[in-house]
């Protein structure tokens, strides 16, 4: 098949016309990765159809240009006020496999620069600004015993859950839950919560007779599931 006529006719019968007053998007004719410029010469105004047709063609015409290849990847995803074509699964994977070595390459140069902690922190106030990432997200965190004692303090909620052994230490950060694994948890620079969450945890907790540890549950379970095993009992 001749792409490269097909392309031409297409554009030949958009540029013919009267500009449509129903839904358009703007096209470069010749692409911008190819030198293309934003003169009113170079764009054309093309349905959502066309437009994504004259990309797959491009991408036929060209197949060895990577730029042409992300682009007709991004055909697929609708934008504000835009309405895109559904991309057919073999073009989706034909595109991706071009895409792969660039792709590949980038990451390899990326690696030489390693990230520092300042570009960490600027790139999460950016997610946070964005609503990309939840506000709690990458905070430290210090863990405290039922009894108000310092234990430790970590990174963040993932890498407590992680030396701990448990997932529900974000839940006990956020105080929708008062213990996980048997500490009470607080952001770090939220240290005015530590008493009202204190206060949560030990209620309905009654302590060991041997190891003094709290225990949450009624005297006459306790006695069967921890007094009786506990390490310290005589």
């Amino acid at each position: 098949m001749n792409y490269k006529k097909h392309y031409r006719l297409l554009i030949e019968k958009a540029l013919d016309r009267p500009r449509p007053t129903e839904y358009t998007e703007k096209h470069h004719i010749l692409p911008k990765c190819m030198g293309g410029l934003d003169d009113a010469e170079n764009i054309v105004r093309l349905d959502g159809r066309e437009h994504f047709l004259a990309h797959k063609l491009l991408c036929w015409i060209y197949p060895d240009n990577e730029k042409l290849w992300y682009a007709f990847s991004m055909m697929a995803v609708s934008g504000k006020g835009q309405s895109r074509k559904s991309m057919t699964s073999r073009d989706y994977s034909r595109a991706r496999e071009a895409l792969l070595p660039a792709r590949k390459a980038r990451g390899r140069e990326m690696a030489k620069y390693p990230r520092t902690e300042a570009y960490r922190e600027k790139m999460r106030q950016v997610r946070l600004k964005d609503g990309v990432i939840p506000p709690y997200r990458g905070k430290a965190v210090l863990q405290y015993s039922i009894w108000g004692e310092f234990i430790a303090e970590f990174k963040s909620a993932d890498e407590a859950g992680r030396k701990v052994g448990v997932k529900t230490v974000q839940i006990a950060v956020n105080g929708t839950q008062a213990v996980s694994a048997e500490s009470v948890w607080i952001h770090k620079g939220d240290e005015e919560l530590l008493e009202e969450r204190l206060k949560r945890a030990q209620e309905g907790r009654i302590p060991c007779p041997h190891c003094g540890k709290l225990i949450e549950g009624q005297p006459w379970n306790m006695k069967k599931w921890h007094y009786e095993k506990c390490k310290e009992a005589p």
